[in-house]
């Protein structure tokens, strides 16, 4: 058929114009146009004219240079009710997500850092994301961008704006057979520039009665072995929670400016926990006795998040903050006119900066982040053992990172200055250490990807590992801080793959050997108190620790994206070479099904029995397994949980530890072993012109604890 030329030229200008429009489309929206693909081009003959009809279908994921993007569609993002629950239904590859909890951490076991919209977000705030203004999910590994703070994993939320306007979330989970609870309530109002961000939540936990600890001891002491068994049942308690912050941001082109303020409390109120015990020998006394603990918390903090880009290709970001809180940790035990008693009131603050300055060279850059802190923590020991103890730390951190963009490949390599004053009422002490941190990662293409990792860094002991105070736990036991810790070394190496060979087809591997070097170690250590011994609990650097871990995940979605199965499975190999050397191996094996039917969801859950090597036990647990249905429609959404429903046994995890001077065995029972109910319920509404959506206000930190209890 001959074509008419006027008609031809028409076709090819149409088609050109929609080239450029796509390619115009890619750019603005931060990926290539190989992310599209023409799925479909038809030629209707009408009339003796000739009409070209191109149909564009973009991918819902792809890799890039720093790892991968997701755009969740309508369906998952109408079914979610926050932040987890939105990751959880995307079960997105290399991600382990629990919503309960409100963890998420990527197949090699690293902790997450969330952003949204650049900005850094808490748990709380995850809790309150409303899951249908999100338009894209970004998983990195090692991102160069300064606004995400040097983390190494993130997941980062792009959001629409709001040109005024704003929304209310609230929500809340309910254990049913087991006691507790956690509620949200967030809510935003913009305009134009300014964006007012209010954040209330609280949360309780009130153990069963009837879960109970049995436990086997036998101390080695000079001269005799004294065998003790031990009943332990929680009588009451009730642990409530609160926090309140508010946020106020100002954003233009180039520049934001965020300001936090916010307010959290926590309690144990009444807790008592009642002990049966059988000791071999008459020095200690069998019978009954009672723990009891009234713990309580208050902290204040104010927090900055300042970006500014400047000209020269700079970046500035800063981020200051200062915490203030009070504290009373107290202490009852009690046995037949035995009576130790531990009250610790505890003055805390903290404040630091943390400051970045980066140089762009093209598609590479230069960082620079210097990051410094104070604190000091005033404790008073009244009651058994009295001592007044003030504990002050300062640290400084700076590191030089350069990042290296080319068409397939990325490197990253990171060098970094950790030194540290630590004191003890007049004892003082100095570290210095360095790290290193080193990322190569090729992109095959927008649908796979290779990373390999190796990274070196040090963990700091806490305060109160450090506290130099001798605290009398009970007739027997003891704990005492170590002022000689020292920092222990992490050396970790990691190969990742990942796979979005279709929209509907994903598949992550990974591998990783993790080593310690002179970890922080429990001991157990025998001394002699007026006429009896007691065996003090404290810890010491030694030895070496080693993890291997390796395996793959797989996701595929049918009918439409309705239907989401997710399984896998990973080797694991423990080795350590103190109080004996010991290694284990085993599997991790998981399974998942997820279902959308119209306003409903449907999730089956199942994971293999668990085991592992701790640093100074072994311990087994059961393999677990639940069941969710909701429901969720107009911003209303309901979801109802089962777990282990065919459990009869209520023991549900058991762990081993031998020292040279001390072994136990203890076996847990209760509810979380058998079947247990939960109930999440949600409801959010917007108003306003919609153009973009900020991130939420997070609940208040605290001053790291220094009381050794």
């Amino acid at each position: 058929m001959k074509l008419n030329s006027r008609y031809c030229l028409t076709a090819i200008s149409a088609l050109l114009i929609s080239c450029v429009s796509v390619e115009t489309y890619a750019e603005k929206n931060t990926f290539a146009t190989d992310s599209l693909n023409i799925k479909k081009e038809t030629i209707d003959t009408v009339v003796g004219k000739t009409l070209k009809e191109i149909v564009v279908e973009g991918q819902s994921q792809y890799v890039t240079s720093e790892g991968m993007v997701f755009m969740p569609d309508e369906k998952t993002r109408k079914m979610a009710s926050n932040g987890f629950s939105l990751l959880d239904m995307m079960a997105i590859p290399g991600l382990n997500v629990d919503r309960v909890e409100g963890t998420v951490k990527t197949a090699a076991d690293n902790d997450v850092s969330f952003f949204i919209d650049y900005q850094p977000a808490s748990t709380a705030q995850m809790r309150g994301l409303l899951p249908e203004d999100v338009r894209r999910v970004e998983v990195l590994d090692y991102p160069a961008d300064p606004r995400f703070k040097g983390e190494k994993h993130v997941v980062n939320f792009i959001l629409v704006k709001y040109e005024h306007g704003g929304y209310v979330n609230g929500g809340g989970m309910q254990g049913l057979r087991t006691s507790w609870g956690l509620y949200n309530l967030y809510s935003k109002t913009a305009y134009k520039s300014m964006t007012y961000d209010v954040l209330l939540g609280a949360t309780y936990i009130n153990p069963m009665h009837s879960d109970h600890i049995d436990t086997e001891s036998i101390y080695h002491f000079p001269g005799m072995e004294v065998k003790h068994e031990q009943v332990s049942r929680n009588i009451k308690s009730v642990s409530p929670g609160y926090w309140v912050s508010a946020r106020v941001i100002y954003e233009k082109e180039r520049m934001s400016i965020a300001n936090t303020i916010g307010y959290s409390g926590n309690r144990t109120k009444n807790g008592e926990t009642e002990y049966t015990d059988i000791f071999s020998s008459s020095l200690y006394p069998s019978g009954k006795s009672i723990q009891r603990e009234d713990r309580r918390s208050n902290s204040v903090e104010w927090s900055g998040d300042y970006s500014f880009e400047l000209p020269w290709n700079l970046w500035l970001v800063a981020s200051p903050s200062a915490t203030y809180t009070r504290s009373h940790n107290d202490s009852f035990f009690t046995s037949d006119g035995f009576e130790i008693a531990n009250k610790v009131p505890e003055t805390a603050w903290n404040a630091g900066l943390n400051a970045i300055i980066q140089r762009s060279f093209g598609k590479h850059s230069l960082t620079l982040q210097l990051k410094g802190g104070l604190s000091n923590n005033y404790m008073d020991y009244l009651g058994t053992n009295p001592i007044h103890i003030i504990a002050r730390q300062g640290d400084f951190m700076g590191k030089i990172k350069g990042a290296f963009r080319f068409s397939k490949l990325n490197l990253d390599a990171t060098v970094g200055l950790y030194t540290s004053r630590y004191s003890t009422n007049s004892d003082v002490e100095l570290q210095t250490t360095m790290d290193a941190d080193v990322s190569a990662n090729y992109r095959f293409d927008q649908k796979n990807s290779l990373r390999l990792t190796y990274q070196l860094s040090y963990t700091n002991p806490t305060k109160a590992a450090r506290n130099p105070n001798l605290v009398f736990s009970n007739m027997i036991d003891a704990l005492q801080g170590n002022p000689d810790l020292r920092r222990y070394s992490k050396n970790r190496a990691s190969l990742e793959y990942t796979l979005l060979l279709t929209n509907d087809l994903w598949i992550s591997l990974t591998g990783q050997f993790i080593h310690y070097a002179d970890p922080i170690v429990a001991t157990y250590t025998p001394i002699l108190v007026e006429d009896k011994y007691m065996m003090v609990r404290s810890s010491e650097n030694m030895g070496h620790y080693s993890i291997a871990h390796y395996g793959g995940s797989i996701t595929y979605k049918l009918f439409n994206k309705s239907l989401t199965l997710t399984g896998s499975i990973y080797g694991r190999e423990d080795w350590r070479n103190y109080y004996g050397s010991a290694h284990t191996s085993y599997p991790e094996i998981s399974a998942r099904v997820q279902y959308i039917l119209k306003d409903f969801y449907f999730s089956a859950n199942w994971r293999s029995r668990s085991m592992g090597l701790g640093w100074t036990d072994y311990s087994k647990g059961k393999h677990r397994y639940s069941l969710s249905i909701g429901y969720s429609k107009a911003g209303f959404d309901i979801t109802a949980t089962a777990n282990d429903f065919f459990e009869k046994s209520k023991k549900y995890s058991t762990s081993y530890m031998s020292t040279p001077y001390f072994y136990q065995q203890t076996t847990r029972y209760g509810i979380p072993g058998v079947c247990s109910f939960s109930v999440s319920v949600s409801y959010s509404f917007s108003y306003g012109k919609k153009v973009n959506q900020w991130d939420r206000v997070g609940q208040a930190g605290t001053v790291e604890s220094g009381a050794n209890l």
